[in-house]
Formats: C-alpha cells, structure tokens, sequence
C-alpha cells in the first residue's frame, strides 16, 4: 500500500536516510522548527539507503548533478537557507 510517509532530517552536508525501495522523494521543509522529508513509499518494501544532502546558500555545491532537487528551507529566523538534494545510493 502507497503511503506518504515523513522523516526528519539534521542539519548537516550529508546524510544516509532509510526508506523504501521505489521511495518517491516528494519535497523537504520545516516542520515544527525541524527540516523534514516526505516521501511516497510502498509499505511493504524492504528499506535502501538514500543520501541525502543540504547545502547553504554560498556554499561551494559539489556531486549533485545525479540528484533530485527537493526543496529548499529556512531555518533560525532565516538566517540559514538550506538546498536539499536526494537520491538512492
């Protein structure tokens, strides 16, 4: 069964999230202070890692070019913008 499902995220360049195999990475934002990742997902499926990266407005980007853009967000008031790009590693 098809689900969109969230996962939250830390504030750091790069990080491993688990999700289902054929996840739909749909878009990140701030919830509740906190940046986080939906996702479409099939229930059912076993759980691949995905990487995921933020990158802050100014900052040197590298190794995105095989990555989905999934939102940008703001943080503290806006004084940290965050890009964020995903995919299945």
């Amino acid at each position: 069964m098809q689900k969109i499902f969230k996962y939250p995220l830390e504030v750091k360049d790069d990080q491993i999230v688990l999700l289902p195999k054929g996840a739909v990475l749909l878009s990140v934002q701030v919830q509740h202070g906190e940046p986080c990742l939906w996702a479409l997902v099939e229930t059912n499926h076993e759980a691949i890692p995905h990487k995921i990266k933020i990158y802050g407005t100014g900052h040197p980007v590298k190794d995105v070019d095989y990555m989905q853009f999934l939102g940008t967000f703001q943080l503290y008031g806006g004084d940290f913008i965050g890009h964020t790009f995903g995919s299945v590693m």
